[in-house]
């Protein structure tokens, strides 16, 4: 579809050109659109905003989408996303650890909840919580091997980034 096209480009780090395409798809189909095309639109365009270190329309664009779609998961999960991006790291730690119960397999989620938790909440904690699946995923490492940097262990920051680069070798942190 369009749209798909229209993201492909933000994901190729291509953002100016998506967002263009977005807007003229919207502009364009407006009457025709359902929510479900709306929430991805405001999504694709939040991406999009986020890469160009936008962060508030960002920010904006992704609660835009879940507005067009309250119940779904990528929006539920981009809601942490957009208080992240704005520096409410608080609400969106509060946000990822409530959505955790009705998303315990989001490796996505997962990210973002080690993301925010407060600076204090050991890494070997956050582990646990999160289960040995979840632990062996690139996005989950990734975000352990950050907070074990920010709590001064190299060493296990080191283990979690062999962890992530063994699970997926040519997958790396944009």
């Amino acid at each position: 579809t369009e749209i798909d096209s229209a993201r492909d480009r933000v994901r190729q780090n291509r953002p100016e050109e998506g967002i263009v395409l977005l807007d003229e798809i919207q502009k364009r189909n407006n009457h025709r659109l359902n929510d479900y095309h709306r929430f991805r639109l405001s999504s694709n365009i939040a991406f999009a905003k986020w890469q160009q270190g936008k962060f508030q329309e960002a920010s904006y664009q992704f609660l835009q989408a879940l507005q067009y779609q309250p119940e779904n998961e990528h929006a539920r999960i981009n809601e942490v996303v957009a208080h992240y991006l704005i520096g409410d790291i608080e609400r969106a730690f509060k946000l990822a650890t409530s959505l955790r119960f009705i998303y315990p397999a989001s490796s996505a989620l997962a990210g973002y909840w080690i993301m925010t938790a407060p600076l204090t909440s050991p890494v070997g904690d956050m582990a646990g919580d999160l289960g040995k699946i979840l632990v062996a995923h690139p996005d989950v490492c990734v975000a352990l091997s950050q907070r074990s940097l920010q709590q001064r262990n190299p060493s296990s920051a080191e283990a979690y980034a062999l962890t992530s680069h063994k699970t997926k070798p040519a997958w790396s942190q944009p």
